[in-house]
C-alpha cells in the first residue's frame, strides 16, 4: 500500500506489498536513512507458517520435525 501527496512530493510505502504486481513480500530491510542500524521486518504470516519463536537477541527460530532449532 502506498499513498502519494503530489503537492508535497512525499510518498509513504509500507514496503511489504507491491500493488502493481499484486504481490506480498515476506521480509524487508529498512535502512532508516542512515540514522539508525538497519532492521529486518517479517510479515506475521511468514512467522506463523514456520511457528517462529523469538529469541532474546531479537532473532527468530523454528523447530524442525525432529525438534531441532533452525
Amino acid at each position: 500500500m502506498s499513498t502519494s501527496y503530489p503537492e508535497k512530493r512525499t510518498v509513504f510505502e509500507e514496503g511489504l506489498r507491491d500493488e502493481e504486481e499484486n504481490a506480498e513480500f515476506f521480509v524487508q530491510r529498512r535502512t532508516h536513512h542512515g540514522l539508525a542500524e538497519p532492521t529486518l521486518e517479517l510479515t506475521p504470516s511468514f512467522l506463523w507458517y514456520f511457528d517462529a519463536i523469538p529469541r532474546k537477541d531479537g532473532s527468530w527460530y523454528y523447530l524442525d520435525d525432529a525438534g531441532r532449532d533452525k
